[in-house]
Order: C-alpha cells, then structure tokens, then sequence
C-alpha cells in the first residue's frame, strides 16, 4: 500500500507498508536501516539483501554492523566508516558500508563468481547491471577509508562523554564542531582529491595501533590475507558444512543447556549458577569467524615457529558448535583437531556438524591430503578443567576466554602448565600470567560479536628464558663495534 499526497508523488517520495526483505529496494544507491533493535537473525537475513545491491551502492545501519552478520564466505559489503549520532533519545553508533566492486572498471574487490560460488541454493539475486543515470557518480561522498581508520574513529568517538562534544561544539564559533571541522576537511578531500587528517582523527589511528600492535602496512597486509582466506576453497567448504547451522542457533542451543543446568544446580554448592537460579556469565556464545581465525590465529602462529611437521594435535576449549575445530581441520594437516564442551545441547549439535563434515566435506578434500586422509575429529563432552579431561599432548589450544572468571583462569593455567615445551595457546581478552609462557603476539580477533583483543603465548622453560635474559644482558654491555652493531640487528 502506497501513501503520501499529490505533493509527495510528484517530488518522488514514496511510502511503502510491507516487509523490508520481501521488498525490493536493490535499486538505491543510499539504504538507510535503523538496525538498533534489530535481533541477529533480522541483521543477517539484512546482509544478504544487500547482495542484491549494486556495487557502489551504501548501506547505513545503528548501532549493529552489517559485516559482522554475513556469511564468512559471502560477503560483499565492506565497513568504511563508523562514528557517533546524537538522536532525540541519546547516542547510537552508525556504521556505513560499502558495497564492494568498484564502479568505471576499476580493478574488483571481490568477484561476483566466487561470491555466487559461496551461496548455494540461498536465492539471493545476482546484482542487476547498472541503470542509465543511477551509477550513484552524482553523489557525493568522503572518500572510503579503510576498516582501521573507522574503528578507531568510532573508539575515539564513543570514549569522549556527550557533555564534551557539546561543549566541544559551543567553545568556538569560527572553528565550529569536530564533526563540522571533519566534514570540512572531508569535503575538501572529495574535491581536491587530497586533504589533512584533523589531530583527532590522526589521535584515534594511533590509539587503535597501540590497543592491537599492527601499524599501517601490517594492516594492509592484514586485510589483504583475509581476502584471500574468504575466497579459498577451505572457506567455501566450511561455508558449506555450517549452512544448516546459523550463530543464532548455538546461541540458542547454549542458553537451553546453560538454563537448564542452571535450574538443576540451584541452591547446590560450586556449581555454575547464580543465587538467583540463572546461569552466570563463563557460560555466554560466541563464535570466531574462518577468515580471521585463520589469519589472526593460524598463520600467526605458524609465523612464530609453530605448527610445523611434528605439530599434531589441536584443542578448542568449550568448543561451542565446533566452528574453530573445523576451521583448524580445513586449513591445517593435524592428526587430531579436538573439541571439548560443557553444555549437552551444544555437544549434541556439534556431534551433527562432525557428522556431516565426515560424510560430506572431508571426501571433497584432495586425494591424498592428510586432512582427508587421516585427520580425525574428536569431540568430548566433560569439563575441561577437570582431572579426568586430558589435553596435554595439544600442540595449539584455542580458547575464546573472554568470558571466564578468575577461578576458570587459574584451572586453565593449571592445565596449561603440563603441555610440552614449544607448545602454543591462543586465547581472547584474558591471557596467562606465567613464567612458563611467553606472549609472542598480542593482536585483535574479530568475532560475531564484535573485536577482541588475542593473545598468542608459546610455552617455554623458565630456566633457559632466564638464561636467555643474562646472555643477553651481558651481550648489552659489551661495548666492542661488532656487539654493538650485532644489537642493532
């Protein structure tokens, strides 16, 4: 049903009652969402609308990024900008996209094959070819920075109080706002083809280097190497194994086991519950995404000396669905990519997943692969802490610790302690406090949810590290021309 007036109809206004994903809209070139409530599966079944978008065209959603809900594998909008809006009822943060492939035959970001390639069976529509005089070429925009620069412009934005931005936009009437000033340089950009990155903005860059260690180039080589682990074969094959499985539901399934224990250990003594019956916080989902998995966890690992002929055995502490289990079983020849998980209802979804990948994805492997011919997934369903659950022949252990409490890290560290030297662990926000493991890396992990911060530690002999640090102490206080310049190096 159409609304508005004469007066609406001939300015080219139109109203439409219906449902936003049964309508078609693939022809703007400017999509507006306000997303702020929207639940997680809305925002996914959202970013495989914008499929249908022409490339060029950009998405604007509150408070909820569109990239962090598209399928691995098939995404075609990159996140170019993130800053903070002042509505009627507070701050919401606004995420803008770009839909990637550039537009006048520039060279394409990604290709409409292998995004086609990586939705089996979805429905989406293939990107109609652009209309005469809808190009969006008469729209002006700043032009796309990269994904570092908008979360850290977005950071910089949402750690400044609102009482100094509005004191911020009062104090000079000349200079104007910090939005205004960046708008100004923006402009000036988009018609120059050239302008300056105000102090704040060059502020917020250097905060997000120091918060996750990578510089410029680092990002860019970053970036780069999630391109091309999007559009592997390994990432099309995982796609494949988890499309029957959405996010939402191991979420689902882990708040039906982590209620329901819960309810079965009210009022008794160190269990997971609350004193209100609900289960606390060490039990939240959350899953990694392959692209980064990979890059950030994976590769960097092997970048620091691990992973190599003898290296085995993988473990994911309170595996979930499985996901990083799997990830590791694509993209890495172990003898064993292992999974251990608490909740039933979790462990029982996982069980599915490796059967299916048994069956289905392990046969479309190359001949004679060991990841196709030897590699086996085990899946345990018990604490991960307790006596009986034995990992220690692990050569990488994952764990998305973010959510563990103080007691969970000391038993982690515990179990952590009995893996042989040379052994590497990749954990989330928390990390081990120990002279047995040194932190290698710490970088950022981008996750369903969101970022966060990763720590890569490899497990070392305190004995020799001591020795290590008086050799070099004394090394240091050679002043002969030759140490010197061996320091340097």
């Amino acid at each position: 049903e159409e609304g508005g007036g004469a007066a609406d109809a001939a300015a080219g206004v139109r109203h439409t009652l219906g449902d936003l994903l049964k309508h078609d809209w693939s022809d703007g070139d400017v999509v507006f969402v306000n997303s702020s409530f929207f639940s997680a599966e809305l925002m996914a079944s959202l970013a495989a609308k914008c499929f249908a978008l022409k490339p060029g065209a950009f998405v604007v959603t509150l408070d909820q990024p569109l990239d962090a809900h598209a399928p691995s594998h098939s995404r075609c909008l990159e996140l170019v900008d993130g800053r903070r809006l002042k509505t009627s009822w507070g701050h919401v943060k606004v995420f803008t996209h770009c839909r990637l492939e550039p537009l006048d035959g520039a060279p394409p970001l990604a290709s409409p094959r292998h995004l086609a390639e990586s939705r089996p069976n979805s429905g989406a529509k293939e990107p109609k070819p652009l209309a005469p005089g809808r190009s969006g070429q008469g729209l002006r925009f700043a032009p796309v920075r990269s994904r570092q620069e908008a979360w850290s412009d977005l950071d910089e934005d949402l750690g400044s109080s609102a009482d100094s931005k509005s004191s911020d936009s009062d104090s000079d009437s000349g200079g104007g706002s910090r939005n205004s000033s960046k708008a100004s340089d923006l402009d000036e950009e988009g018609e120059e083809g050239e302008g300056s990155i105000d102090s704040a903005e060059e502020n917020a860059k250097t905060d997000y280097l120091a918060k996750y260690q990578r510089s410029p180039e680092e990002q860019s080589r970053y970036e780069a190497a999630v391109r091309r682990v999007t559009y592997s074969d390994e990432a099309r094959l995982y796609d494949e194994l988890f499309s029957s499985w959405s996010a939402d539901a191991g979420r689902k399934a882990s708040d039906e086991s982590a209620e329901k224990l819960a309810t079965s250990a009210k009022g008794k003594k160190g269990t997971s519950a609350n004193d209100d019956g609900h289960h606390d916080a060490t039990l939240t989902y959350g899953e990694v995404l392959f692209p980064t998995f990979v890059v950030s966890i994976l590769e960097r690992v092997k970048h620091h000396g691990g992973l190599g002929p003898g290296a085995k055995v993988f473990t994911d502490i309170g595996c979930g669905t499985a996901k990083p289990v799997f990830a590791a079983a694509l993209s890495h020849p172990f003898e064993v990519c292992r999974g251990v998980e608490l909740l039933g209802t979790l462990f029982d979804l996982a069980t599915d997943i490796a059967d299916r990948y048994k069956r289905r994805i392990q046969p479309q492997l190359p001949r004679g692969d060991p990841r196709r011919d030897s590699l086996r997934v085990e899946l345990w369903r018990m604490d991960a802490f307790a006596d009986e659950c034995d990992w220690s022949d692990s050569d990488l252990v994952f764990a998305n610790a973010t959510c563990f409490s103080s007691e969970m890290l000391a038993s982690f560290h515990a179990k952590c302690l009995v893996l042989k030297p040379g052994a590497f662990v990749a954990m989330t926000t928390n990390k081990l406090l120990s002279s047995h493991f040194q932190v290698v890396e710490t970088s950022s992990l981008h996750e369903d949810w969101g970022i966060a911060t990763l720590y890569i530690l490899k497990k070392v002999d305190p004995d020799a590290c001591a020795g290590d640090e008086s050799a070099n102490a004394e090394s240091a206080g050679d002043e002969s021309p030759d140490a010197e310049s061996a320091g340097d190096e």
